[in-house]
Order: C-alpha cells, then structure tokens, then sequence
C-alpha cells in the first residue's frame, strides 16, 4: 500500500516528530533514513511512521532523498531510543542520531585490519571450566547478569571466547564492549583469528560509511560478533544472545554529550528486552 507522508526525528533538541511528504516516486517504509530540509538545513530524518494524514495546520514539504534501500533498525531500537530519550532527558531525535550510524552509502571497500590462520580457542583450566558451567546453568535457569571477577591476564577473556563460541554455534550474536579503541583493535586481532569474517569491528576511528556497512552486515546476521566501544550497545541483529562488557568498572561506559547514557544500563534494558545473557568482567567491580 502506498502511503503520501511520513512521520520523522531529527537529531536536534526539539520534540518531534515532524511530517513530511513522499514524492511519487520514493518508497520509504518505517526503520529507514530520509534527508529533510528542516529551518532550510538539509539533516536526517529518522522515520517513525507512514500516514495517509495530511496536516490541515501547514503544507508538508517534501522529503529530499531516501538514504536506506530498507530498514535498517525495528521495534527494538525504537523502543530503546524511547527509553533512551525518557531515562536520560534528551528528544527522540537526539537518540536516533547517537545510536545509528551517520553513513550514507556502505563501504563495500571496507577490509579487516588483519591477517592471520584460523584457530581454535585454548583449552580452559579447570577453574575456567567451572565459572564457565556455572554462568551457562544460572543462565539456563533465569539469572540474565554475570560478573566474572579476576585481575589482568586471569583468563577472563578466555571464558569470554568460550561462552561467545556456544552462542554463535546456536545462531544467535554477541556484542563485545571494551572501554578503549585500542583496546578493541588487540582483542579484536585475537578474536578474528577465532571467528574470521564473522567478527565485526564498531567504534569512531572507522568512516561513517565503514559504520553503516557493519551496521548492516551485523543488523543481516551475516557477522554474528561484533566489538566495539560503548556506542556498539546500539547494533542491532537477527537474534541477540550475548552482551559482553570488559572491564566494567571503567568510566568509558558513560557518554559525556547528550544524552549522557550509560552503556551497562542499556545492556541490562536490552538483556531484559531480548532475553540476552548479559556479562562483566573486571578486576575491580564497579559498585
């Protein structure tokens, strides 16, 4: 069915949404990307709806051009920016602009940063073999959040790697959160020569359009791990089963511009959400 206008956020500090007309020849469906001309500036609309309901109040302008061929976020996401927007006091729009990638045209150039064989994960020691049962039994009993507790170099990330090698061989995909780019790109090599191209990298040292080409390979289940920083709690996937958070206790979690989230909380809203396990480590837990 084909609609005429469309209900849009833009990612400034002013409620929304804002309705816009489709062109005959645009087909635009809730979960994609427009860019709008709002107050003569050319932004991104983030598309909450389609109507037939033509403002009686003031003439809709036309959208400007469609960016996504298809939706590249659903319910899910929209429900987290609502609580996003409610938790942290900042608009809707404000919320989309954080949480999605800014890119317009996917890299297909995009190349993982490293080569190496591929490799089966070490052998875990019997104190390993037991936090790693103990987690996968409370997990299948109910219990959602886990913290692991162990200084640096313990074998933390071992347990990680055992625990997100069940879980992808049951179809499902892992968000793996470290506080520092760095630190992302280290685990990361380490990581690909377990997963190969089922590993994903998400944080700001890639393009805009690097994003958006993750964004989607992750949102299509085509990587089913991917690591980033803090604004990785945002990837979207098929089936959700894990989200990892690396040295818990560091202040990186917390964004410092609006709206100020907490990444951890949002793991535990999407744990909840999405039945996911969630998971921390740290040698010094935060309270």
């Amino acid at each position: 069915m084909k609609f005429s206008f469309i209900d849009v956020h833009v990612g400034l500090p002013l409620e929304g949404p804002f309705t816009y007309k489709i062109p005959e020849s645009a087909i635009v469906q809730p979960g994609m990307r427009v860019r709008v001309n709002f107050n003569n500036k050319k932004l991104i609309g983030y598309i909450q709806s389609v109507h037939d309901n033509e403002p009686k109040e003031f003439e809709a302008k036309e959208i400007l051009d469609v960016l996504d061929a298809e939706p590249i976020y659903d319910q899910r996401l929209i429900d987290l920016v609502e609580y996003v927007s409610y938790s942290y006091i900042s608009t809707k729009g404000e919320a989309y602009q954080l949480a999605l990638p800014s890119g317009e045209r996917p890299s297909s150039r995009y190349k993982i940063p490293f080569d190496s064989d591929s490799i089966e994960p070490s052998p875990l020691s019997e104190e390993q073999q037991n936090i790693f049962n103990d987690i996968v039994s409370q997990h299948n009993q109910g219990a959602m959040a886990h913290l692991i507790f162990g200084v640096t170099g313990s074998g933390k990330t071992e347990i990680y790697i055992h625990l997100a090698k069940k879980i992808t061989s049951e179809g499902k995909s892992v968000i793996f959160l470290v506080p520092e780019i760095s630190l992302s790109s280290q685990i990361f090599e380490r990581l690909y020569a377990l997963f190969g191209d089922e590993m994903i990298l998400y944080h700001s040292h890639l393009t805009a359009n690097q994003r958006l080409y993750n964004w989607n390979r992750f949102l299509k289940g085509e990587a089913k791990i991917a690591v980033g920083t803090r604004s990785a709690i945002f990837l979207q996937c098929p089936d959700l089963g894990m989200i990892i958070f690396d040295e818990e206790h560091d202040g990186s979690y917390k964004e410092n511009s609006t709206p100020r989230y907490n990444a951890k909380r949002l793991g535990f809203y999407r744990s909840r959400n999405e039945q996911a396990m969630l998971l921390f480590g740290s040698a010094t837990p935060s309270v």
